[in-house]
Protein backbone atom coordinates (compact mmCIF):
# COMPACT_ATOMS: atom_id res chain seq x y z
CA UNK A 1 0.00 0.00 0.00
CA UNK A 2 1.55 3.03 -0.99
CA UNK A 3 1.05 6.71 0.34
CA UNK A 4 -0.52 9.16 -2.36
CA UNK A 5 -0.34 11.66 0.17
CA UNK A 6 3.35 11.96 1.49
CA UNK A 7 6.71 12.09 -0.18
CA UNK A 8 6.43 9.58 -3.27
CA UNK A 9 9.74 11.38 -5.42
CA UNK A 10 12.49 9.34 -6.34
CA UNK A 11 14.67 10.53 -3.20
CA UNK A 12 11.79 9.74 -0.72
CA UNK A 13 11.75 7.06 2.50
CA UNK A 14 8.65 5.73 0.28
CA UNK A 15 10.58 5.11 -3.34
CA UNK A 16 13.45 3.46 -1.99
CA UNK A 17 11.23 1.31 0.34
CA UNK A 18 9.76 0.13 -2.38
CA UNK A 19 11.93 -0.02 -5.01
CA UNK A 20 14.10 -2.12 -2.19
CA UNK A 21 10.92 -3.99 -2.04
CA UNK A 22 10.02 -4.99 -5.30
CA UNK A 23 13.91 -6.15 -6.05
CA UNK A 24 13.57 -8.68 -3.66
CA UNK A 25 10.46 -10.51 -4.38
CA UNK A 26 10.93 -14.05 -5.95
CA UNK A 27 8.50 -14.06 -9.02
CA UNK A 28 8.77 -18.17 -8.19
CA UNK A 29 7.34 -17.76 -4.73
CA UNK A 30 5.54 -14.52 -5.22
CA UNK A 31 3.90 -14.82 -8.59
CA UNK A 32 2.07 -11.76 -8.77
CA UNK A 33 2.84 -8.70 -8.10
CA UNK A 34 -0.16 -6.07 -6.50
CA UNK A 35 0.46 -2.46 -5.84
CA UNK A 36 -2.62 -0.19 -4.10
CA UNK A 37 -3.07 3.77 -3.26
CA UNK A 38 -5.72 5.95 -2.81
CA UNK A 39 -6.18 8.39 -5.81
CA UNK A 40 -6.28 6.65 -9.08
CA UNK A 41 -3.09 7.93 -11.92
CA UNK A 42 -5.78 7.27 -14.45
CA UNK A 43 -9.43 8.64 -14.18
CA UNK A 44 -11.96 10.40 -16.45
CA UNK A 45 -13.76 12.00 -12.95
CA UNK A 46 -13.42 15.36 -13.67
CA UNK A 47 -13.35 16.49 -10.02
CA UNK A 48 -10.35 14.56 -8.78
CA UNK A 49 -8.62 14.30 -13.15
CA UNK A 50 -4.48 13.68 -12.99
CA UNK A 51 -4.66 14.36 -8.66
CA UNK A 52 -2.11 12.06 -8.37
CA UNK A 53 0.19 13.27 -12.00
CA UNK A 54 3.23 13.91 -9.91
CA UNK A 55 2.96 9.97 -8.12
CA UNK A 56 2.63 8.90 -11.64
CA UNK A 57 5.29 10.65 -12.98
CA UNK A 58 7.75 9.36 -10.36
CA UNK A 59 6.74 5.99 -10.06
CA UNK A 60 5.36 4.52 -12.45
CA UNK A 61 8.33 3.56 -14.58
CA UNK A 62 9.49 1.66 -11.56
CA UNK A 63 6.39 -0.41 -11.17
CA UNK A 64 6.67 -2.01 -15.11
CA UNK A 65 10.11 -2.04 -14.61
CA UNK A 66 9.24 -4.77 -11.96
CA UNK A 67 6.63 -6.13 -13.61
CA UNK A 68 3.96 -5.15 -11.21
CA UNK A 69 0.68 -6.77 -12.23
CA UNK A 70 -2.33 -4.92 -10.69
CA UNK A 71 -2.89 -1.81 -8.99
CA UNK A 72 -5.70 -1.08 -6.80
CA UNK A 73 -7.06 2.16 -6.61
CA UNK A 74 -10.24 4.11 -5.15
CA UNK A 75 -11.21 7.56 -4.66
CA UNK A 76 -14.54 7.62 -6.96
CA UNK A 77 -17.81 6.19 -5.81
CA UNK A 78 -21.19 5.74 -7.57
CA UNK A 79 -22.20 8.28 -5.53
CA UNK A 80 -19.90 10.70 -7.18
CA UNK A 81 -21.30 9.62 -10.84
CA UNK A 82 -24.89 10.79 -9.76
Amino acid sequence: MLGAYIAFNKSSDQFKWLERDLANFDRSITPWLVAAWHSPWYSSYIAHYREAECMRVEMEELLYSYGVDIVFNGHVSQDNLE
